[in-house]
């Protein structure tokens, strides 16, 4: 669940060397290309074959936010509705007017596996990333995603109908 950034899996190039520019605004040329470089290759997890599931759940904040201006903005809100427009991703977005979302703050990643004794939990913050992996931990992400997911309608393909107007 992200709350104030587009998950990395679904970034383009452009919106990514924004956002890390704008967080380091010292970090040399290579080292950025290289970060990017990484982000990039990571995404190549949702188009394994068979492709992996992947369900996302994003705030409408964080679609909002020009991250690089409103020419990238457009072009990362495109990239995210051609992504949803796949077989295995699914896009739901929680709307500003949801009531009692107390989700803020922080980005949530839940990674399940065939073995549920080994999914994981991400929390991003500033400050970088924790890794949580205790089942009592475990129990109370997986029923917090579970309740916010079953308050967003299931949005697969059909979200692809709405289209970013760039600079609104």
């Amino acid at each position: 669940m992200e709350t104030a950034h587009i998950p990395g899996l679904l970034q383009t190039e452009e919106h990514v060397r924004a956002a890390f520019a704008y967080v380091d605004t010292e970090l040399p040329p290579t080292e950025l290309d290289s970060r990017i470089e990484y982000r990039m290759r990571r995404q190549a997890v949702i188009d394994r074959v068979p492709p992996l599931p992947y369900d996302v759940v994003i705030h409408e904040a964080a679609l909002r936010i020009r991250v690089g201006g409103a020419a990238v903005a457009g072009a990362q809100l495109a990239h995210i509705l051609r992504a949803s427009d796949r077989e295995n991703v699914t896009v739901r977005v929680i709307p500003f007017a949801t009531d009692d979302f107390a989700g803020a703050g922080h980005s949530v990643l839940l990674v399940r596996g065939p073995v549920p004794q080994l999914d994981a939990v991400q929390l991003d913050a500033a400050h970088g990333s924790t890794f949580l992996d205790a089942e009592p931990q475990l129990k109370r992400y997986r029923a917090r995603l579970r309740r916010r997911g079953e308050q967003q309608p299931r949005r697969g393909r059909h979200i692809g109908r709405a289209r970013p107007t760039p600079g609104k």
